[in-house]
């Protein structure tokens, strides 16, 4: 027994057979998908492109500066760190109970947790988009 199916926006016809039913059904509407899918997309403008170049250089821009506070803030923790290490000592070491081994350790990791954090979140992204902008722009 043969089947034949009507793809609704085109003219070319499916024929089923009773084995083959199933893949050429799915391979059926993937393909109605994509006709539907292609129909509903629209060309970008000129004005358009523009725009999105200008938003990349924009969100570049402030992540260059995002990068550049936080570098700033990672620079003043460490000073801090070097120049008034016995008052962080006494400090935390009342509060906490911490010995300098301890103490050290731990800041030395949240800086270097800090670094890796602008390193992933905030230059990287500004790199990828200034390749991208000058790709593009």
């Amino acid at each position: 027994m043969e089947e034949t199916l009507q793809c609704p926006s085109s003219r070319t016809s499916i024929a089923h057979n009773g084995r083959d039913r199933r893949v050429r059904s799915l391979a059926y509407r993937i393909s109605f998908l994509r006709l539907k899918i292609a129909s509903t997309r629209r060309p970008i403008s000129v004005l358009a492109h523009i725009s999105r170049l200008f938003a990349a250089l924009f969100a570049a821009g402030a992540i260059l500066d995002f990068t550049i506070i936080n570098y700033v803030v990672l620079f003043f923790w460490f000073g801090v760190f070097v120049v008034a290490h016995d008052w962080l000592l006494n400090l935390h070491g009342r509060l906490f109970r911490l010995s300098e081994e301890r103490l050290n350790s731990i800041h030395y990791l949240g800086m270097a947790i800090y670094k890796i954090g602008i390193l992933l979140f905030n230059l990287i992204p500004y790199i990828a988009l200034s390749i991208v902008s000058h790709h593009f722009g």
